[in-house]
């Protein structure tokens, strides 16, 4: 009996660890993603995208806060994507601010 618990011990172990690994890939995946949005949300806030196009930035920055909430959470997979997609919103943000900052 003795022997096979811990056959059945060994087999769990060994079941984990991919799971155990994948989790760790996910994680770094998104602590990247995150890197990444809060650079772009820098350079939006930058080129003032919260003055000259609040409604991309705000929109953004929800998304921003939204993936923020994901990932401390652990939902790494919806973090990744709601990082990236806040990434583009915030870069979008800074092309409208620079359109519309040489008409004010």
């Amino acid at each position: 009996m003795n022997a096979r618990k811990s056959t059945c011990l060994l087999l769990l172990c060994i079941a984990l660890i991919p799971l155990l690994l994948l989790t760790g890939c996910a994680k770094r995946d998104a602590q990247k993603a995150m890197t990444l949005s809060q650079a772009a949300r820098d350079e939006a806030s930058a080129a003032q995208a919260p003055g000259y196009a609040p409604t991309a930035f705000n929109d953004a920055d929800r998304l921003f806060k939204q993936a923020q909430d994901q990932f401390n959470a652990g939902s790494y997979k919806e973090s990744i994507e709601n990082f990236q997609e806040a990434e583009n919103r915030f870069r979008r943000a800074v092309e409208v601010a620079r359109e519309v900052e040489p008409r004010v």
